[in-house]
């Protein structure tokens, strides 16, 4: 246990300036999710606006499941769901912190601020507002967020990045 504090410790001194730039920006970022989440659920309530005819929409959805409206049925869990999603976005912050590798601290902080930003949308509304809506003929992606695309990119780095370790391996 005392090595992991005293690696822990050393860790957080590495790179503390781009670790508090990467910090601000993911801060930035769920400040952006919940202010579209926002700006959607007041524009969005009566229509949705055509982006791209045939292919992509702003419509307003209401996600009270996980991911692309998995679970939606879990009763009386929007409580749960919140507090799990808000305290892993705290764990990937700490996670940030204590990671060496600059791309590792990016995709940490993505999913972090993913996380917390549709943690807090749930807290507050008891639900996931969804707004980003593309489709193509009959087929129809679920309707996400920014936060959503917060998580992707950030899950989608941390892959590359260890596929790419391991063939230098």
């Amino acid at each position: 246990m005392e090595n992991f504090v005293k690696k822990y410790i050393e860790n957080l001194k590495v790179d503390t300036k781009f670790k508090a730039i990467i910090l601000s920006f993911a801060s930035l970022l769920v400040v952006l999710d919940l202010a579209t989440k926002f700006i959607a659920d007041d524009v969005l309530k009566t229509q949705s606006i055509k982006i791209i005819d045939g292919f992509f929409n702003f419509a307003l959805a209401y996600n009270t499941g996980v991911s692309f409206s998995m679970f939606n049925d879990l009763e009386n869990g929007q409580i749960i769901l919140a507090t799990f999603a808000i305290i892993v976005g705290f764990l990937l912050f700490d996670l940030v912190l204590y990671s060496v590798k600059r791309i590792d601290i990016v995709g940490y902080a993505l999913i972090a601020a993913g996380a917390l930003g549709n943690g807090i949308d749930r807290m507050l509304n008891g639900h996931v507002i969804d707004f980003l809506d593309f489709y193509y003929k009959n087929w129809h992606y679920p309707t996400f967020n920014l936060a959503d695309c917060y998580i992707f990119v950030g899950v989608a780095i941390l892959l590359l990045e260890g596929f790419i370790c391991k063939k230098k391996k």
